[in-house]
């Protein structure tokens, strides 16, 4: 990799790190001025259930996937690089599901024991199951983008990496505040 590659490659990624920063900073202003501290405690707890998702079911595949694709693109061997990463594509897709399938069946466990013994658990979330899918829909497909970012990053392609999370995050935000 060139040197001048690198380090136009850093700064995209830090650009898009500060965007994303600026972005949270600017949503969560705007929702402490707009919202109830119930509401805000419900995003806090949404966060917390999409971090944990996040958390678990890349398995961490996208760093090994920026390591050796990197690494063979290096070697110039692009069959060995594509084969990581349908490899790591796979599992981390697998992995992904099966959490989402768990996390949705636990959801419904969950508010279905709380209705059936009338236990007094927090309102809002038993109220909304589908608020809670949705983050849990959001969690799944913010894997599947870390994972893209691993291999666009794994290939050096650090334009559309910057650019893959500012508009995530951009959307994620919109999303958000509806």
């Amino acid at each position: 990799m060139e040197v001048s590659r690198a380090g136009r490659g850093t700064i995209l990624v830090l650009l898009q790190n500060f965007i994303q920063f600026g972005l949270g900073l600017l949503f969560f202003a705007v929702a402490a001025n707009i919202l109830s501290k119930a509401d805000i405690g419900l995003i806090s707890t949404f966060n917390f259930i999409s971090i944990l998702f996040f958390s678990v079911a890349p398995l961490s595949l996208h760093v090994a996937a920026t390591r050796f694709m990197a690494s063979y693109i290096g070697q110039n061997d692009k069959e060995q690089a594509s084969s990581v990463a349908k490899s790591i594509k796979r599992l981390v897709l697998y992995s992904s599901l099966i959490i989402l399938i768990v996390s949705i069946a636990s959801t419904f466990i969950y508010i279905y024991i709380s209705n059936l013994f009338s236990l007094d658990l927090p309102v809002q979330l038993t109220n909304r199951p589908d608020l809670i899918l949705f983050v849990l829909v959001y969690a799944f497909f913010l894997t599947m983008r870390t994972t893209y970012q691993g291999f666009l990053q794994g290939l050096q392609k650090f334009e559309r990496y910057a650019l893959v999370g500012v508009i995530s995050i951009t959307l994620a935000r919109i999303l958000g505040i509806f």
